[in-house]
């Protein structure tokens, strides 16, 4: 359900998930920027390839460093992921309507806490699904 609610925007879940750990500012390394999207590298690279040739973000080579990328989220990222957040955010409602208020927060919480507790890991798939 979410993985077709992302893909009618135009990218893939792993493109999603990169938008969002990208937030506002963008990242100050794609080293950074893997830690943030729990991706290893070569995932987060054919990531931000996919973005990059969509127009949602730019990689900028750090003045400082030129080994080191700067990841810049354009305003069409900006607008994909609200798009993408927004239609999301339906599926879950639909998804958890049966539950009471107060179970859908305690799910809500509890699928949180699983995705970044510590037996998280970085997200690794050579899969088109993502």
């Amino acid at each position: 359900m979410e993985v077709e609610a992302v893909r009618s925007c135009g990218i893939s879940v792993r493109c999603y998930v990169v938008l969002l750990a990208l937030g506002e500012q963008g990242a100050d390394s794609q080293f950074a920027l893997a830690r943030a999207a729990m991706l290893d590298k070569s995932t987060l690279v054919r990531a931000l390839d996919e973005l990059e040739q969509a127009g949602c973000v730019v990689r900028k080579s750090d003045p400082r460093d030129r080994r080191v990328r700067t990841i810049v989220i354009t305003e069409r990222g900006r607008e994909v992921r609200a798009r993408a957040t927004a239609q999301v955010a339906e599926v879950e409602e639909r998804f958890l309507a049966t539950l009471p208020a107060r179970q859908r927060r305690a799910f809500r919480v509890a699928a949180s806490t699983l995705g970044t507790g510590p037996t998280a890991g970085p997200f690794d798939s050579r899969s088109d699904a993502v």
